[in-house]
């Protein structure tokens, strides 16, 4: 199993850092074209604005995997230790259920427009649209392997990996 989360890690990681990357070139490119050509790439703005909707999509991945979504310090430092865990559990289902609406209406979204194609790049805008409901299904998938592993520390019997 700890082959499987440390692979699902780095394919998240490796897909964030290549569409930050992507997106630091066409605008580069897109920069170079237009001062040095006199010209633009006609797709630069399109596929930046998609790749941009990736890496937050992906990013919210991330910050659920790490426990790193900002939340109500004030809050949880003011709550008694015994009381925390249930805090946490209760933020933790708040998000699953957030990420469930996500994962059916995305799902439904893309297959809205299964037929069509983005103006520029013309790619198909269901494969555009999918981010969504692969995000929510990550972040639930994440989310209970959290709480998971919050409920072997509650017991004391974490072995964290």
């Amino acid at each position: 199993m700890k082959r499987f989360w440390k692979a699902l890690d780095a394919l998240v990681n490796l897909l964030l850092a290549l569409g930050i990357l992507g997106i630091a070139v066409i605008c580069f490119a897109q920069i170079v074209a237009r001062s040095i050509f006199g010209g633009s790439i006609m797709w630069s703005g399109e596929a930046s604005r998609y790749l941009f909707v990736y890496v937050v999509f992906l990013a919210s991945v991330a910050l659920t995997r790490d426990n790193a979504f900002i939340c109500m310090d004030l809050i949880q430092s003011n709550i008694p230790r015994r009381i925390r865990f249930y805090y946490d559990l209760l933020l933790r289902l708040l998000l699953m259920g957030y990420a469930a609406v996500l994962l059916v209406y995305g799902v439904q979204y893309a297959m809205q427009n299964v037929y069509q194609r983005s103006s520029s790049m013309h790619i198909p805008k269901h494969l555009l649209y999918m981010i969504m409901p692969t995000s929510g299904f990550l972040i639930i998938l994440y989310s209970l392997r959290n709480i998971y592993h919050d409920i072997l520390r509650k017991l004391g019997k974490e072995a964290v990996e």
